[in-house]
């Protein structure tokens, strides 16, 4: 009974141990009634949310008393493929033209699903899976909208936008985003030209400077010994001088 309210299956509610790979599964039926209520809630909280702000556009100090003029009306979206609707997301040029206060209601997902292999199908979208990880596939800045939505990036719309800028007509100086990949990509820089031997000159041959006895001050011109030599040296000298104190101590 329990189960029929609240729209899970009874094995939610059952031993885990004994039915793991049915409890722990979210089947397709259970997933559509949690969207019904997601859905019925995002209705509710809009009709609130709107009452709210309509209070305040009306009140004497309310915070929105400077825009009473203004509608607030619920955020246009739009019906995916799968028969769920988002929101459409608008561009900093569409919210600054837009007249109007927007009011959404969001939910979590319900599935998180699996990261990586989302991630991975992803990346693999994008690259068609070539080595060099060209883009080839989708377009770079719908891809990597996609990754940061997939990994919790709130806004991740202000953040495309700084990474890949629209065009704007009469700013010459910003560039913006080109999706446009039939043209072909810059040559690289030329290596640079490596020194050819003079004919008929000698070969050029370079003699280390001669290093300085182990102990000894580096006098001008001369390399200080290596670090090893020098250890070694120092090694031999404890040893002598300890078996002189040995022997005097034994006579």
């Amino acid at each position: 009974m329990v189960a029929n309210v609240f729209e899970i299956p009874a094995t939610w509610l059952g031993d885990y141990s004994a039915i793991l790979a049915t409890a722990t599964t979210l089947d397709r039926p259970t997933e559509l009634g949690m969207l019904e209520k997601q859905e019925r809630w995002r209705e509710v909280l809009i009709v609130i949310a709107t009452y709210v702000l309509k209070v305040s556009q009306g009140a004497a100090k309310g915070k929105l008393v400077e825009k009473k003029n203004m509608r607030i009306v619920e955020c246009a979206r739009k019906r995916l493929s799968d028969g769920r609707w988002r929101y459409i997301r608008l561009t900093e040029q569409q919210k600054k033209s837009a007249p109007d206060i927007q009011v959404k209601v969001d939910f979590p997902a319900i599935r998180e699903g699996d990261m990586p292999a989302i991630v991975t199908a992803i990346v693999a979208a994008m690259t068609l899976n070539n080595k060099s990880g060209t883009v080839v596939g989708i377009d770079e800045r719908a891809g990597v909208g996609l990754l940061s939505a997939q990994v919790g990036i709130e806004d991740y719309g202000d953040l495309l936008e700084e990474m890949y800028p629209e065009p704007i007509s009469g700013k010459p100086g910003r560039v913006g985003y080109d999706p446009d990949r039939t043209k072909p990509p810059p040559a690289p820089p030329a290596p640079k030209p490596t020194p050819q031997p003079v004919p008929g000159a000698p070969p050029v041959t370079h003699t280390p400077p001669p290093a300085a006895p182990p102990g000894s001050p580096v006098p001008p011109g001369m390399v200080p010994p290596p670090k090893a030599t020098e250890a070694a040296s120092r090694l031999l000298a404890a040893v002598e001088k300890l078996k002189r104190s040995n022997g005097r101590a034994l006579q």
